[in-house]
């Protein structure tokens, strides 16, 4: 990871916030310049813009820069001195995957969102070579999920339009998800997944995420008690008993727990939209399986 600064308190500082214990090294640069340089050699994970640049630059003029220049696919954060929510959504228009007010970063925030943006700049970057959509349900995979995902967000800040994140978590799976990695194709979880399908309108898109969660963009749907709306009928619907694979089975009844993060009042990207559906999911976790929860 690069951190592109002069101040070295700033850069002290956020070194501090990312030990290498874990599993990050912060290499500390002067302009793009040297970014550039730097990844002709070897990959380059993040690149973080620091609040404190030479005089007569920001960081919105390197985010242009790197934009214009096309000589670097890794993902750009950027910290702003101040936490203006309109300087935020500036620097995510000019092309940072997230941006933070230096005064309010904390360890866990930075660390989650260059995890985040890793993932999601490989995800983009693998998109065209791997599988686009999931044997065992049929819905497209996390990786074309991102790529949605990140259309959509754009489409919202052009537009000042609102969209959801639903992380949906399915628990009582378990011999389901065994048949589907024994067949690669699972019968009750397409139904399970075709379920869930029905609750949503045709312009929502629901994917499958991991091995026992599913996710779903809602979009154009500013009002909390329409998304509340969705996310109890998943939450019914999916619950409901799933066919016994064989004569002599049981029934499979799912338990099924969503999480809710909103664009832009939780999140202004792709990332942080994950993020933080994934972490009110957990949330509800904690209270019971079976539940939802906003973030």
């Amino acid at each position: 990871m690069l951190f592109v600064g002069i101040d070295e308190r700033e850069i002290a500082s956020f070194r501090a916030l990312l030990p290498e214990s874990g599993g990050m090294t912060v290499a500390a640069v002067g302009d793009l310049d040297a970014v550039y340089a730097h990844g002709v050699d070897r990959p380059i994970d993040c690149v973080v813009i620091g609040a404190h640049q030479p005089a007569g630059v920001t960081g919105f003029d390197l985010l242009w820069q790197a934009g214009e220049a096309r000589r670097l696919s890794a993902p750009f954060l950027l910290l702003t001195a101040e936490g203006d929510a309109l300087a935020l959504a500036q620097a995510v228009e000019a092309g940072a995957v997230d941006a933070f007010a230096w005064p309010e970063l904390t360890a866990p925030l930075i660390d989650r969102a260059i995890r985040y943006a890793v993932a999601g700049q490989r995800a983009a970057s693998e998109l065209e070579a791997l599988q686009l959509f999931d044997d065992g349900s049929g819905l497209p995979t996390q990786l074309l999920f991102w790529e949605i995902l990140g259309l959509a967000v754009r489409r919202a800040q052009r537009n000042q339009d609102h969209l959801a994140v639903l992380m949906v978590r399915i628990d009582g799976i378990e011999a389901l998800l065994e048949e589907e990695v024994a067949v690669q194709d699972s019968p009750a979880f397409r139904a399970l997944a075709a379920r869930l399908q029905d609750c949503l309108r045709a312009s929502d898109t629901i994917a499958r995420f991991d091995r026992q969660q599913l996710v779903i963009l809602v979009e154009g749907m500013p009002r909390l008690g329409d998304i509340q709306i969705v996310a109890e009928k998943i939450v019914q619907a999916g619950g409901e008993p799933l066919p016994a694979p064989g004569p002599d089975e049981h029934a499979t009844v799912p338990v099924v727990t969503v999480g809710i993060a909103l664009y832009p009042a939780n999140a202004l990207t792709a990332q942080g939209l994950i993020g933080g559906a994934t972490e009110a999911m957990f949330a509800s976790l904690e209270r019971g399986a079976g539940g939802l929860q906003f973030a």
